[in-house]
C-alpha cells in the first residue's frame, strides 16, 4: 500500500470513530423529539423564562428552522404553528 493509500485508510478510520461517536446522541436526539406531545409542546410555549437548557435547545431549533432571530419570543411564536412537531 502506497503513502496515499495508507494516508486515506487512516482519515477513513478517523472519519468512521467521529461518525460512530455522533450516532447515539443522534438517535437520542430524534428519539425525544419523536415523543414529544403537543400538550408539552403548549405547556413550554406558555412559560416566560425558560431555564438555560430549553433556552439553548430551541435556538437550536430555531437555527436549525432557519431563522436569523434566536430568542424566547421568536420561539413561542413557532412553536405555536400547527406544523411545528413535524417540521422538527
Amino acid at each position: 500500500m502506497d503513502d496515499e493509500a495508507k494516508k486515506l485508510n487512516m482519515n477513513k478510520r478517523a472519519a468512521d470513530i467521529e461518525l460512530e461517536k455522533a450516532v447515539k446522541p443522534m438517535n437520542d436526539a430524534k428519539s425525544a423529539v419523536e415523543n414529544l406531545s403537543k400538550e408539552a409542546i403548549n405547556e413550554l410555549k406558555k412559560t416566560n423564562a425558560p431555564n438555560s437548557g430549553v433556552k439553548k435547545t430551541l435556538d437550536v431549533v430555531l437555527i436549525y428552522l432557519g431563522h436569523n432571530k434566536i430568542d424566547w419570543a421568536t420561539a413561542q411564536k413557532e412553536m405555536a404553528k400547527m406544523d411545528f412537531l413535524t417540521r422538527i
